[in-house]
């Protein structure tokens, strides 16, 4: 990882009121990759994306976003600087369908000199949406609200794109499913990409670099051939 991060948290701590949640996480994520933090239930995985997004968690040391200084730094700016942010409870509007809610893209553009994806440019992307496309949020299975979350951030042409636990909650099927239109995705447009995930074969599917993450520290980092061949790690931070 030598080139320099899209991406990079320097001794984060991150805390809810008096709970110490993150203890000093360092994390950096390069051009073109797809980073992942694995870690059990728990372990701080979505404190460390709300810490990114300036979401909640009081935060302290550094989060740097394209070499700028982006320390709690508000969601909706971050959106307008280039980051796609797929939360993992989705935050599908359930009343509007789905062409509706891809368009809620369009105003994470801001002032950059970009023009928002169309929905046929997505619906090529992501045919199972066309065939949905009247359908209202409310209606949609887990798998089809999760492929709508993460066709709404890429409206904006995102720099970088953050997903928070895209397998959690769903049927092993629709968990193919999804790698396979992620990984499709990675392959067609190379987006540079930060996962958190507990499910560990999806990870390894799309992960360039992989985090292990527990208790709110980062315990290891490396590649995907490192961490595959390296048994030891899995047993004894991410074993359920």
């Amino acid at each position: 990882m030598n080139q320099a991060p899209e991406l990079a948290v320097h001794e984060v701590d991150a805390f809810y009121g008096t709970s110490h949640i993150l203890y000093g996480v360092d994390l950096e994520v390069p051009p073109g990759a797809a980073v992942v933090v694995l870690g059990r239930n728990g372990a701080g995985k979505t404190t460390l994306f709300k810490s990114i997004m300036g979401l909640g968690p009081t935060v302290k040391g550094e989060v740097r976003l394209f070499g700028e200084n982006v320390t709690k730094t508000p969601a909706h700016k971050l959106a307008r600087l280039g980051v796609g942010y797929v939360p993992d409870d989705r935050r599908i509007y359930a009343g509007f369908d789905v062409v509706e809610n891809l368009r809620l893209g369009d105003y994470s553009v801001g002032k950059r000199d970009v023009t928002p994806m169309s929905t046929e440019e997505i619906f090529a992307l992501f045919p199972l949406l066309e065939r949905l496309e009247s359908r209202r949020g409310g209606q949609l299975s887990g798998g089809e609200q999760q492929l709508l979350a993460i066709a709404r951030a890429l409206v904006a042409r995102p720099r970088i794109m953050l997903l928070d636990e895209p397998s959690e909650g769903l049927a092993p099927v629709i968990v193919n499913s999804l790698v396979d239109a992620i990984a499709d995705l990675r392959e067609t447009t190379g987006l540079t990409m930060l996962l958190a995930e507990q499910n560990v074969p999806f990870a390894m599917r799309l992960a360039s670099h992989i985090y292990v993450l527990e208790q709110g520290r980062m315990v290891w980092n490396g590649t995907k051939d490192e961490f595959d061949a390296n048994p030891t790690i899995k047993e004894k931070h991410l074993a359920v």
